[in-house]
């Protein structure tokens, strides 16, 4: 069995003396070496942060293609390059903050002059200011509307009667009655709850409200 020519990579090789991960790498960069990616990504870094301007900056590297935030390799650890690019920014990586978009709401933006240390709270509070948030009939799990929740919230019926008309679960039901799901739409109302709660424990709401 061959193994990869690149020293210290015990890879089985796929062409050209190389395993698949090396050979992909050389067709891309024209070396098996990230030393030139790496050195490439660094000062289109720092020259950013030297000089930010007032328009959005697009990451034009490796984007992550669940959340649709670019990222790059730190040491042994990927990172989200917008954080990367504030980190570098304000010298400060505060546990439990996030590194927030505003006012441009861009995932791909990394200028740090369209960025800010915010708690989770504080994050969800811009989104729903600057109408970009994801929550209630916008979320892609959703399947009622406003004022169908409101409807389910008043009604006192028995919660499976109430979730056999919309279609959904009593489960449902049950954490609109108790604000698990669509919160900000019903906080400062009184559910009609009926006779019978029919309350069942729920985790984190698929309408992202919470």
């Amino acid at each position: 069995m061959n193994i990869c020519s690149v020293d210290g990579c015990n890879g089985v090789v796929c062409g050209f003396g190389l395993c698949n991960k090396h050979y992909q790498r050389f067709k891309k960069y024209g070396t098996t070496d990230l030393t030139p990616r790496v050195s490439k990504i660094k000062k289109w870094l720092d020259e950013l942060v030297a000089n930010p301007p007032a328009e959005c900056v697009l990451w034009p590297f490796s984007v992550d293609s669940t959340s649709g935030y670019g990222i790059l390799r730190v040491g042994k650890k990927t990172r989200t390059a917008h954080r990367y690019a504030l980190i570098l920014s304000t010298g400060d990586d505060p546990a439990g903050k996030t590194a927030a978009h505003g006012p441009c709401h861009n995932r791909l933006c990394c200028n740090p002059r369209h960025l800010s240390w915010k708690t989770t709270a504080e994050n969800h509070a811009d989104k729903v200011r600057d109408d970009t948030h994801n929550r209630g009939q916008r979320h892609y799990l959703a399947k009622l509307k406003p004022n169908q929740v409101l409807e389910i919230f008043a009604d006192a019926r028995m919660h499976k009667d109430i979730a056999k008309d919309y279609g959904v679960s009593r489960s449902v039901v049950s954490s609109i009655k108790t604000r698990i799901y669509w919160k900000w739409l019903t906080d400062g109302k009184e559910p009609n709850c009926g006779k019978r709660a029919d309350w069942y424990p729920q985790a984190e709401a698929p309408d992202g409200s919470n």
